[in-house]
């Protein structure tokens, strides 16, 4: 036997020691268990690689769908008006006669609007806090209940709270100058019109086209005199 026939036995005898499966190798393993599963093929056909990139990277077309048009403003502003809702769900210190649980006529008007909306919505009825004097802020409370059960708006207790106002108010420096500004405008626009001056219009302006032909033809005449 020559020598290059040997090699070729040698390294026939070497792939297929390298390729025999031991007994403990070959004993069947249950299904179930992550060796059963077929391996994936990623560079096979090109399917399973898809499916794996659109699995751990890409995503689905479904997953992308545009909002419509203006969706993210409209729930922007949604979000202010629902906070602008529960701020009117509050009836004050002031729509209540001082020292008593009884609304004045401003807290009956509040009321009856916070009745109207609260089958619309789910924001707490507050009733502003009165920390000098907890149990007066109770009683109102209580009372506010029984008025809203007499005329039958059902309102579970829990739903009426006692509790500091949700909007912030302005400051006093803040509210004074604005309130000097708002008489400022009223005095202004309620300053009533002037009757019209003889040889005007009627609506402020006067009548300066005809003035200055009038006062062109005078001239004009008072030349052809001379």
């Amino acid at each position: 036997m020559t020598s290059a026939r040997r090699h070729l036995w040698k390294a026939v005898g070497l792939v297929l020691a390298a390729t025999a499966v031991s007994p403990a190798a070959a004993q069947s393993v249950p299904c179930g268990e992550p060796a059963c599963a077929p391996a994936k093929k990623f560079f096979g056909g090109g399917s399973a690689w898809k499916q794996h990139t659109r699995d751990n990277l890409w995503g689905y077309a479904s997953e992308f769908e545009a909002p419509p048009l203006g969706a993210s403003v409209y729930q922007n502003f949604r979000t202010m008006v629902a906070n602008g809702e529960a701020a009117r769900m509050v009836l004050y210190r002031y729509d209540f006669i001082e020292g008593t649980e009884l609304l004045n006529l401003r807290g009956r008007d509040q009321l009856a609007k916070i009745a109207a909306m609260s089958p619309n919505n789910s924001f707490p009825i507050i009733v502003e806090r009165t920390p000098e004097n907890p149990a007066l802020a109770e009683a109102r409370r209580q009372g506010i209940l029984g008025v809203l059960g007499l005329n039958g708006v059902a309102v579970p207790p829990d739903r009426v709270l006692v509790s500091a106002p949700i909007a912030v108010g302005m400051r006093g420096v803040e509210a004074g100058l604005l309130h000097t500004r708002q008489l400022d405008n009223t005095r202004i626009q309620a300053t009533p019109l002037q009757p019209p001056v003889a040889g005007t219009s009627g609506l402020g302006f006067s009548g300066g086209g005809g003035g200055a032909g009038g006062g062109a033809g005078g001239g004009s005449a008072g030349g052809t005199g001379r």
